[in-house]
C-alpha cells in the first residue's frame, strides 16, 4: 500500500451555456445600471465572472455568438384534472369494487 500511487481525482467537467442563457444573462446584465452593486450580485447570484461577460459581448458583436433556437410553437397538451387518477381510485375504494 505505502508503494502504491494514490488514485487521482476525477477532472471536473466545465459548464457550458446555451445561446439563450447567454442572451439573457447578457440582457438582464445590460439593464442595469453601470457599476450597481446589483451587476455583481447577479454574476455571483449565477457563478458567473466578468470575463464571461466580456467574452459573451464579443461573440456578439463578431457574430459568433449562436442564436438561441426558436421556440417550438406546440402547446403542451395538459390534463384536464391532474388529480383525476386519484379521484377515480378513490371512488373506486369508497364503492367496494375491487380491480
Amino acid at each position: 500500500m505505502a508503494g502504491e500511487p494514490a488514485e487521482k481525482p476525477a477532472r471536473p467537467k466545465r459548464r457550458s451555456f446555451t445561446a439563450a442563457y447567454k442572451a439573457g444573462i447578457l440582457a438582464a446584465y445590460d439593464a442595469l445600471p453601470d457599476g450597481s452593486p446589483e451587476r455583481g450580485a447577479l454574476l455571483r447570484k449565477e457563478k458567473l465572472y466578468h470575463s464571461h461577460i466580456a467574452y459573451w459581448r464579443k461573440q456578439a458583436r463578431e457574430g459568433t455568438l449562436p442564436r438561441p433556437l426558436a421556440r417550438s410553437t406546440v402547446v403542451p397538451r395538459r390534463r384536464s384534472r391532474p388529480d383525476s387518477g386519484r379521484r377515480t381510485r378513490t371512488l373506486l375504494r369508497n364503492s367496494g369494487v375491487r380491480l
